[in-house]
């Protein structure tokens, strides 16, 4: 059976019985052909006797001269007339939900080829009554259609063997039971005597090997294809296959290339894969979100689209502001958003032209206008001579190729507009499978079960799991689970691929586990042949990664890495791996820039905010007051907290600044008063209709009501006592600090004996300030903001800080740092916060500030990659 791959001898027995071979695909007809012409004695034979099954059944269908064929964008025309003429078929599109439209729309279109043989066998038997009939009156619509625009559907067409047909060469399909429609043909033709269906030979004891994951199946096969390179075997001769090849392929490719294994990917994938496809699919994404920063940004900061200089600026300043701002979203109606809010007029005249051209393509309803808004599009904001000679340059053209694929189509159709144009020209670059043109000589790199039927002396063949191997028949797609189920019978596909794949030198493999989870050795090995499970990577001894790996480690191991890997490591000696010099987060900081963090007179400036990054990282104190750097957080969210945070503050402010000493007996007076205070706040923060509608609508109907909870907190706590300020400033210089802060609230527990509360108001969940032990002292602080706003009060001489709690808006609740009668723990916190400043005067005069790396304080921090203790190898 082995011949059948290497030698291909199977194959020269059928030429030279001077048959014709049929083989299931043309990439496996090129194979073979290029195999025997290597190999035979014969050389070089001529192309017609090896076709490819598309090819040879093609032979069999009538041809029209005064007819197109239709394909797939005329379909969709087709189903867009359907639905825009009014027709009702519940079944696959309901008006009352017009977001719907598009996806009935490629629903429709996908079961016209199949949709006679539903409507005249016995699969309509098993249709409800009503989809039956709306499957008829669709039919009817089309053949109408197709009559119209003088169309014809192929697969309407019923197969016979034209006048002519040499009936005395035979004909020979071999791995007929890889392409499930070889049987159906050789029934259609009448069994005929000059053809023959040749199945799979039976491979000898399959085996498959089975990794712990997929980058060991990986690297276990790129190692072993390494050593055949080093053997002298040429690339043309190995072939690589991948199951699942989505999940694999990235990781494939990036493995290779520091193996400095090159590799030729020639299994399609969509324009829309690429970069340089991407493209149209971020401008209809941008246009569908109605313009929100989130989907500006994709488009706008996509690397693979050629920016001209002057526009990149203008992107950059754009996204700036807008973040800055916190402008995150335009409207679907003009005026948006960024027109009104962006302070810088040319900004402001250079996204409205940047709106207005890509809403011209988006909204193109002829091929004429859809090709003249990508020109302006091009001209206007594009370096186009950045893409001269790339990759991405080839599928932009082919991606415009396919525009004049769309204008043909609608031509054929009769039609010049069309509603929803760029929709299916996208839905059609996503239907369409693209191969690089030009490629450097490599391994070739197919997408399982093509890869099945494809000769070569060396095959290897990844990811051959239960699910990733199965291969099934679907015609009839859009019928539903249970009558498909009835139809497909379970034809045995994926075991006759597998069966094929098994067949010469081949390597089989799987792995059971990957990044979406468990995966099960396919029953094909289970049933008819071995397993071999591996514990770890094959080969380790001669992987010049890992060899390289020991020796900067100084263990053992002397495999010399690829140029590749070399520089790779060599990279990161110089960075990741290379202690630097003023290492801060290690050593303490030189005496010059230790006085930078004092102010003249010799004092440190603490405040609340700056103790608290001290006691959770001392590195993050340094960075974020010495470095002066800003942390920026790129990430994007409907919700702005902190706008909210100065609303409530706002709100809260005015009501406790105008009702004096709080009287429970006035609650139904101050719920109207606190609500319109929160209106006013409202009006103050957001205008008249910021941020959004709906967003407006969430925020008074989530915090209208919570604000109120707070006055029964004050019936509780505070009654009879009136808020002497509100935001109130105060400093305090000592010896060798000051201390500055503001303070949320002020309540006068005993003005007269200078005794007061102070007040912190918290948006989120309530939390206890400090924990103490056993009211001995004190166990952890969370934050120091209480203890703070005690000592500015006690240390500015202004009387005692009696009371001292946050109060939480989420939870409606007070949380007490210390009551009035606490004086034990009032005392405990003036304790800490002097032993706190102590400890960071003591740290910052040495200059120490040695990183705390953990959980708690490298979680989300802002600094990791200037710290990159987290990250450490020492």
């Amino acid at each position: 059976m082995y011949g059948i791959l290497q030698g291909m001898s199977i194959l020269g027995d059928h030429l030279a019985s001077n048959a014709v071979c049929v083989l299931p695909t043309e990439a496996a007809r090129r194979s073979h052909l290029i195999e025997y012409a290597l190999t035979s004695e014969d050389g070089v034979i001529a192309g017609d006797s090896v076709l490819s099954f598309d090819t040879f059944r093609s032979s069999f269908l009538p041809a029209y001269a005064d007819r197109l064929p239709s394909n797939t964008l005329i379909r969709f025309i087709f189903a867009t007339e359907f639905v825009e003429s009014g027709n009702s078929i519940s079944s696959f599109y309901n008006p009352d939900f017009p977001e719907s439209k598009h996806q009935a729309l490629g629903v429709i279109a996908s079961m016209l080829p199949s949709l006679l043989k539903v409507l005249t066998s016995e699969i309509g038997t098993l249709l409800p009554r009503e989809l039956f009939r709306q499957l008829q009156a669709v039919h009817a619509a089309y053949t109408e259609f197709l009559d119209r625009n003088n169309l014809f559907e192929p697969q309407y067409d019923s197969v016979s063997v034209p006048s002519g047909w040499n009936t005395e060469r035979e004909v020979r399909i071999l791995y007929s039971d890889l392409e499930s429609e070889a049987a159906v043909l050789y029934e259609e033709l009448g069994r005929p005597s000059w053809l023959k269906l040749i199945p799979t030979p039976k491979a000898d004891t399959p085996t498959v090997d089975v990794y712990a994951n997929h980058l060991q199946e990986i690297r276990s096969t790129l190692r072993r294809i390494r050593d055949l390179l080093e053997q002298g075997v040429a690339t043309h001769e190995i072939m690589i296959c991948l199951a699942g090849s989505d999940e694999l392929l990235a990781t494939l490719e990036d493995e290779a290339y520091f193996y400095g294994i090159p590799l030729a990917v020639r299994q399609g994938r969509s324009p829309l894969k690429y970069p340089a496809g991407r493209f149209f699919s971020l401008m209809n994404e941008v246009h569908s979100d109605h313009f929100t920063l989130t989907s500006l940004k994709k488009l706008l900061l996509e690397p693979a689209i050629p920016w001209k200089a002057e526009e990149r600026k203008h992107i950059q300043e754009f996204i700036r502001l807008c973040l800055k701002d916190t402008i995150l979203y335009g409207s679907e109606a003009r005026p948006d958003y960024f027109e009104l809010r962006l302070s810088n007029r040319s900004l402001r005249r250079w996204y409205m032209t940047f709106r207005e051209a890509l809403t011209a393509i988006v909204q193109a309803t002829t091929v004429a206008d859809l090709v003249r808004s990508l020109s302006f599009f091009r001209k206007r904001f594009w370096e186009e001579e950045e893409w001269h000679g790339t990759p991405q340059e080839e599928v932009f053209a082919h991606a415009m190729n396919q525009i004049e694929q769309l204008d043909r189509a609608l031509k054929a159709c009769n039609r010049e507009r069309l509603d929803g144009l760029y929709a299916l020209f996208l839905s059609h670059l996503q239907r369409t499978q693209y191969v690089p043109q030009q490629q450097d000589e490599g391994i070739g790199v197919y997408r399982w079960p093509q890869g099945a039927s494809i000769t070569g002396p060396y095959r290897f063949f990844l990811g051959l799991d239960q699910e990733g191997a199965e291969v099934v028949d679907n015609p009839f797609p859009f019928l539903s689970e249970r009558v498909r189920q009835t139809l497909m019978k379970r034809k045995e596909l994926g075991r006759y691929h597998l069966q094929a794949a098994s067949l010469g030198n081949s390597t089989l493999s799987c792995h059971r586990r990957s990044n979406n989870g468990e995966k099960l050795i396919h029953f094909f090995f289970l049933e008819e042949g071995t397993v071999h499970p591996h514990e770890e990577s094959l080969l380790l001894d001669k992987d010049p990664l890992s060899g390289e790996l020991n020796r900067v480690l100084k263990k053992e191991g002397n495999q010399k890495p690829t140029s590749l890997q070399a520089k790779s490591f060599k990279s990161a000696l110089l960075g990741s791996l290379t202690p630097r010099e003023n290492d801060h987060t290690l050593s303490p900081i030189k005496e010059h820039l230790r006085q930078l963090l004092y102010e003249e007179d010799g004092r440190l400036p603490l405040s609340a905010t700056k103790i608290d990054a001290f006691v959770k990282c001392p590195y993050i104190y340094l960075a974020s007051y010495l470095y002066k750097i800003e942390p920026f957080d790129y990430r994007e969210t409907l919700i702005d907290n902190k706008a909210i945070g100065v609303l409530l503050h706002d709100a809260y402010e005015r009501f406790f600044s105008s009702i004096g000493p709080f009287d429970s007996g006035k609650i139904e007076s101050y719920e109207i008063g606190l609500q319109t205070a929160f209106d006013h706040a409202l009006l103050k923060t957001y205008g008249t209709k910021g941020p959004t509608a709906s967003i407006r609508q969430w925020i008074i109907h989530t915090f209208r009501p919570k604000i109120l909870k707070i006055l029964e907190e004050e019936k509780k706590y505070f009654e009879h006592l009136g808020t002497t300020d509100t935001e109130k400033e105060l400093a305090w210089k000592g010896d060798r600090v000051i201390l500055d802060g503001r303070i949320d609230r002020i309540i006068g527990i005993d003005p007269k004996k200078k005794e007061w509360g102070v007040i912190d108001f918290k948006k989120g969940k309530a939390f206890d300030p400090v924990k103490y032990k056993n009211d001995e002292q004190v166990e952890h602080v969370e934050f120091y903001q209480l203890l703070v706003y005690q000592a500015l009060i006690e240390r500015n001489d202004l009387g005692k800080a009696m009371v001292a709690a946050y109060y939480s808006v989420e939870d409606g609740k007070y949380r007490f740092l210390y009551e009035q009668k606490d004086a034990k723990k009032q005392e405990l916190c003036r304790i800490e916060l002097d032993r706190m400043l102590e400890r960071i005067l003591s740290e910052v005069q040495r200059g120490d500030f040695a990183a705390t790396p953990g959980d708690k304080a490298c979680k989300q921090c802002s600094f990791r990659a200037l710290c990159r203790r987290r990250y450490s190898t020492q």
